[in-house]
């Protein structure tokens, strides 16, 4: 599962530092804002990485600030599309 590879005290203390909500991160992912906040809770089941990294791109997280896994840098990443 993914988010058990992820760092997820991440995600909410940059959305905190940036003054974001999860609603504010919700309409610029396009995602509902349940996602979001089940990412930073890891509730709810695993994510897809598209899920991840548009959530990262938001938030201008890099994949080595999230992963709690070093094992998983080998993985390829999906492509982000441009903002």
């Amino acid at each position: 599962m993914i988010t058990s590879t992820l760092d997820r005290t991440c995600f909410r203390q940059r959305r905190d530092a940036l003054g974001l909500t999860l609603k504010d991160v919700a309409d610029k992912t396009g995602l509902h804002l349940t996602t979001i906040h089940k990412l930073e809770v890891g509730k709810g089941g695993g994510v897809d990485w598209d899920t991840v990294a548009g959530v990262m791109q938001v938030l201008g997280l890099t994949f080595s600030e999230v992963c709690a896994d070093p094992a998983l840098y080998a993985l390829p990443v999906p492509a982000l599309a441009p903002a």
